[in-house]
């Protein structure tokens, strides 16, 4: 990989809390702690987590065909292709087509029987630890979700 030199200024509290993790094994410099931390940052700061939330009577309207595929798989593209890796669909009672419309996708089904957005969401209290990103599962998205996050 093809590196290239900046010029930073940086605060030196900063730089001095940097100078005291490099160890001489893992981080053998000062410019390597930088690149690790930053990426470390950036890495940690991406949302890989979304969740689609479809009251069970829009069920209907999710597995209507656009363009040759159904509005929940070109919702599924939409959040791969913006580097989510994970991707819950909370509903009520999911319906035989709805299943079988998501078989081989990236999606993991979670039945909820709460009323409304919060109950819904509390069925993931215990799967979620981290940032995620929620959307109705009923809309047609084409936008960078990259820089909306």
């Amino acid at each position: 990989m093809k590196k290239e030199k900046i010029a930073i200024s940086i605060d030196s509290g900063v730089l001095s809390l940097l100078d005291s993790k490099v160890d001489g094994s893992m981080l053998r410099s000062r410019s390597q702690a930088i690149e690790y931390f930053l990426g470390k940052g950036l890495q940690e700061d991406s949302v890989t987590i979304a969740v689609l939330l479809l009251r069970g009577g829009q069920q209907g309207i999710a597995l209507k065909q656009i363009h040759g595929k159904s509005l929940l798989q070109h919702q599924v593209e939409f959040f791969v292709s913006s580097g989510i890796k994970t991707l819950y669909l909370v509903t009520q009672s999911p319906s035989r087509e709805l299943r079988e419309s998501l078989v081989g996708l990236p999606v993991e089904i979670v039945e909820a029987n709460k009323r409304g957005n919060a109950g819904a969401l509390s069925e993931l209290s215990e799967k979620i630890i981290s940032n995620f990103v929620v959307m109705s599962g009923d809309t047609l998205n084409h936008f960078d979700l990259r820089r909306m996050v």
